[in-house]
């Protein structure tokens, strides 16, 4: 319902600032949920890895040309072969297509990323190499944390006079609160999501546009 802040606003102009407000909670849930998967994958990798080399997996032996030997590259290539879905393995011994060419780059580039994984770990272990991702990791989420605890403290709140608001001035006939702290939180975002915001806040606003047309 209006209120005495949002009287020289439109009914369009209401509905297209709860679009965005909506949408754009809808995008970051939908950023953290990838976010998250990131994780689990990151994880699951880190897992794998960890078990290839504990089973005394070697890095040579997934490069064709260090190979101890060519049946044991061959017997690891036929394990990578065999985890694809049955389609693809089909397509894998049928005729060249374009099919078969990208899952056998894509068997090539996890041989490859399987033998590097396993070199990383070889390095580690002999001490030919020091672990400088735990102290980068620890930093990023620490920082990650820094930015979800500023994003959540300042979420939808009027910013003035502050370093992470729009360098430009808002136009003085935007007064709603709810805009202004919009503006201002996008204006804290990377230039790609503020580019996915526009795109949002442009079919919105085409929606209410075409409506408002109509009803006249």
């Amino acid at each position: 319902m209006p209120n005495s802040q949002n009287t020289n606003l439109t009914q369009s102009q209401l509905e297209i600032g709860a679009i965005i407000t909506d949408g754009l909670r809808e995008l970051r849930g939908a950023e953290r949920a990838v976010e998250r998967a990131q994780d689990r994958l990151n994880n699951s990798t880190k897992s794998f890895n960890q078990r290839m080399h504990e089973a005394g997996a070697e890095s040579r032996d997934f490069k064709l040309a260090t190979a101890s030997s060519d049946a044991v590259y061959n017997f690891y290539r036929g394990a990578v072969i065999a985890s694809l879905p049955k389609a693809d393995q089909a397509a894998i011994s049928g005729k060249a297509c374009e099919a078969k060419t990208a899952l056998l780059r894509y068997i090539g580039a996890r041989m490859g990323a399987i033998g590097k994984a396993l070199a990383r770990m070889e390095a580690l272990a002999n001490g030919t190499k020091t672990d400088g991702r735990t102290k980068k990791a620890r930093a990023a989420k620490a920082e990650t944390a820094k930015g979800k605890a500023q994003s959540t403290a300042q979420d939808m709140t009027p910013e003035s006079g502050t370093a992470t608001e729009a360098d430009s001035v808002l136009p003085p006939q935007i007064r709603d609160p709810r805009m202004v702290g919009l503006l201002n939180m996008i204006a804290q975002l990377s230039i790609e999501d503020q580019a996915k915001c526009y795109e949002v806040m442009v079919k919105a606003y085409d929606v209410f546009l075409t409506k408002s047309i109509t009803k006249k």
